[in-house]
């Protein structure tokens, strides 16, 4: 009966050892549930950005991914180009698209994990790379300018339109027209000195 007791005692006792063999062992094995995660957060479908623009690539990250990340273009799908092989994981990076990058409405932002590339995200939908605008600011419709008085013509600028602008006036449902002037800086405004 002594050895049958002494049995019990000895299988408890391993039983034990066994457990806290185990929680030490637990504690030296990273958990896998403890990976980080990456949320591309801008461009994340949508966004037009104009050939020279440039726009902030923005994600999240929760856990452990890493000092720093490297962030990539896809076109259609397939890899189109490194943006940068690493970069502070502090969640921005400045971008100016390329001049010569090819417009087109399928592009997508992938930011992966230097530390482990398994740890990466991409843009939810395509956004849209075009090529460089001008948006005419005023006169932009419904304003009255009377003649030999001076009015100031805006625009804004998407992406590099270039050093200088030729601004021309138009009338009669766009079929007539006349240049105001040529080479002008393109800084956005022009002072116009409306003739008699």
């Amino acid at each position: 009966m002594r050895h049958c007791q002494n049995s019990r005692y000895l299988f408890r006792n391993c039983f034990i050892a066994l457990l806290g063999l185990l929680t030490l062992v637990a504690g030296i094995i990273p958990d896998a549930n403890a990976a980080g995660t990456i949320t591309v957060t801008s461009p994340n479908g949508g966004e037009s950005w104009a050939q020279g623009s440039t726009h902030i690539i923005t994600w999240d990250n929760t856990g452990d991914i890493g000092s720093n990340v490297a962030i990539e273009l896809y076109k259609a799908g397939i890899l189109n180009s490194t943006i940068t092989a690493s970069t502070p994981n502090t969640g921005s990076y400045s971008w100016t698209v390329p001049g010569a990058q090819t417009p087109g409405t399928d592009y997508l932002v992938k930011v992966i994990s230097t530390a482990n590339p398994t740890d990466f995200d991409f843009s939810n939908v395509n956004f849209i790379i075009t090529l460089p605008t001008f948006n005419l600011i005023s006169p932009n419709g419904g304003e009255v300018w009377a003649a030999a008085t001076t009015q100031t013509i805006t625009w804004a600028n998407e992406g590099n339109t270039g050093a200088t602008v030729n601004i021309e006036l138009f009338w009669i449902n766009g079929n007539n027209h006349t240049r105001l002037v040529s080479n002008a800086p393109n800084n956005g405004s022009y002072s116009w000195n409306i003739p008699i």
